[in-house]
């Protein structure tokens, strides 16, 4: 209508009571020792997977145990030998004979199993016939397989690159002279290597090789 004025009548408001500094600062910053929505959900979601996976591990009332694999980088190009083409398991703690033998029992692991049965092949051709074991694992290791072998050939050489000294060698000695002692017909013989630092420059020096396993073997054997 011509002279007149319409007014807009305002729009309502939602008017908010203002948050206290302490209500404010609390809703920035999670108290101390907790953690985020986000990474709490991502807390508790890895923690299920976790109890998800050590149950399938256990299995039925069994334990949750972890594998430790050392592959020395000197096997890749100097051993070769079969190996299953399918999935196999290797037993944890269960030592594998090589070969029999009658006069000592020559214990390895790792990548001195090659060294230690070069040393026992040149052995035999002096007439000396040697079992060569495998320990596989040192935790657990296999004490049994390593006593009855001792209690039938009455010596017993054991072999690691580690250093002499806190070798797990000294494990395997101190067991097995505490169980086969009325047995042994010849002190415990330990051929490792040096107690120095590894030195790359003298390598062939420090690490205890074919020809320091043989006259271990024929010093003992001729004890």
């Amino acid at each position: 209508m011509a002279g007149t004025t319409t007014r807009s009548r305002p729009r309502p408001t939602l008017r908010t009571r203002p948050a206290s500094r302490s209500c404010t600062r609390a809703m920035r910053t999670p108290p101390r020792g907790c953690c985020s929505p986000a990474s709490a959900i991502a807390t508790r979601a890895s923690s299920s997977t976790e109890t998800e996976r050590e149950r399938a591990e256990r299995g039925k009332g069994g334990a949750v145990r972890r594998c430790l694999f050392f592959e020395p980088k000197i096997l890749y190009r100097s051993s070769v030998c079969d190996v299953p083409t399918g999935d196999y398991m290797l037993p944890l703690g269960e030592a594998e004979v090589l070969s029999p033998g009658e006069h000592i029992t020559c214990v390895a692991w790792g990548a001195q199993v090659h060294t230690m049965a070069r040393a026992c092949e040149r052995a035999a051709a002096e007439g000396v016939s040697c079992e060569v074991i495998d320990l596989q694992t040192i935790a657990p290791w296999d004490m049994h397989t390593i006593r009855d072998s001792v209690q039938k050939t009455g010596r017993l050489l054991v072999t690691h690159e580690a250093p002499l000294t806190a070798g797990f060698g000294a494990e395997v000695a101190a067991a097995i002279q505490d169980a086969c002692f009325d047995h042994l017909e010849a002190p415990i013989a330990r051929v490792c290597g040096a107690d120095t630092p590894f030195p790359l420059a003298f390598e062939k020096l420090y690490l205890p090789d074919e020809l320091k396993i043989y006259d271990a073997i024929m010093r003992t054997v001729q004890y």
